[in-house]
């Protein structure tokens, strides 16, 4: 915990579209040093995302409340969050400003990352003020709507204008804060450039992030969805654009106070397309979270059932080898012992020479 205000290196926060690598990038900074929450608070790993999410559930959830107050969700911005510094949020606040201060309580240099926190910057800006420190973390808009449609069926129109709908709010409203841009596609092809990169940006004299332990945390196997040359070469439209800018901020050949924000086009058809879709997303997910729960049942019975008759197979086998033990130490009763030497006895006799040398055959 700082001693004061002026002591508080500031709270790192990952931001970028969904699918942008801000997991990876949250990974990173945590094998640095970076805090992010105790285990319980963070959102686990999935099919999707096999080494977890680092997703604070508390700050999820402020931003979905948040979000559904303006009349939509991650899936379906708002056309404006202006809105989220009313005094009808402060609820909302006094739940954010005590996380935060948990965050900050457990550690000094500690983050948060969540990519509907880019649709409310101006909520948690009026929290944090200067103290907020960005990440933006961008991958090409191609790749993002690959994984989108991968993962949640989404439309591909829809993927793209959801990234320039996160890239320029973004762009709007983090001007004036020192703003660290980080590309996917650059992190992969030169982990340990980016993370020299990122430790310079957010260490401080007394609170340094460790570069090397940074390195070891990029797995470039778990990457999917690579844009082709040809597919990145032939792709147009003012996302291109935007995230050609902000490749060039992640490259540092251009300062983020250049950018400007540049919206993606808006109507009353495409918004209420875009919020059937997200209400048939929502949808989908919830039906494969339970098809995933009946699977998993379904697993667990059958490994149980599998369980239980490897035991009744050892058992049966037990009680075989312990009735051959048995067995082999029965001893043979009196009565049957007399009836076999008496029915020997008999065929003995019954022979005509024994029976004279015995003088039996008067």
């Amino acid at each position: 915990m700082v001693d004061s205000e002026s002591d508080d290196p500031g709270t790192i926060v990952v931001l970028g579209m969904h699918r942008s690598g801000t997991s990876l990038v949250s990974r990173m900074l945590e094998a640095g040093g970076v805090y992010f929450g105790a285990p319980e608070d963070l959102a686990p790993p999935a099919t999707d995302n096999v080494r977890g999410f680092w997703e604070h559930l508390g700050i999820r959830a402020v931003n979905d409340a948040l979000l559904a107050r303006l009349g939509g969700d991650w899936r379906c911005p708002p056309e404006s969050n202006d809105g989220t510094c009313d005094r009808s949020n402060d609820d909302l606040r006094e739940r954010a400003r005590t996380i935060v201060e948990d965050l900050g309580a457990a550690s000094p240099l500690r983050a948060w990352k969540d990519p509907r926190t880019t649709l409310v910057l101006p909520f948690w800006r009026s929290l944090l003020g200067d103290r907020l420190r960005p990440v933006l973390c961008v991958r090409h808009p191609a790749s993002v709507a690959a994984s989108l449609e991968a993962r949640d069926a989404m439309p591909s129109v829809l993927a793209r204008f959801l990234w320039q709908e996160y890239g320029a709010r973004a762009v709007a409203d983090l001007a004036g804060l020192p703003v660290v841009v980080v590309g996917y596609e650059e992190v992969l092809r030169d982990p340990v450039g980016q993370s020299v990169r990122l430790a310079a940006a957010l260490s401080t004299a007394d609170r340094p992030v460790d570069a090397d332990a940074m390195v070891g945390a990029v797995e470039p196997a778990l990457a999917h969805h690579h844009p082709s040359n040809d597919r990145v070469s032939t792709e147009d439209g003012e996302h291109v654009a935007l995230f050609a800018a902000l490749g060039a901020c992640a490259a540092d050949r251009r300062a983020w106070e250049s950018l400007r924000p540049t919206f993606p086009g808006r109507s009353v058809v495409f918004d209420e397309m875009m919020r059937d879709s997200a209400r048939l997303a929502a949808r989908l997910s919830e039906l494969r979270n339970v098809f995933h729960h009946r699977d998993r049942e379904a697993e667990l019975i059958l490994e149980s059932a599998n369980a239980l008759g490897r035991e009744v197979r050892e058992l049966q086998e037990s009680r075989r080898a312990l009735e051959r033990l048995l067995d082999s130490r029965r001893e043979p009763e009196p009565r049957g012992r007399l009836e076999r030497a008496w029915r020997w006895a008999r065929g003995f006799a019954r022979r005509p020479a024994r029976k004279r040398r015995l003088g039996l055959d008067a």
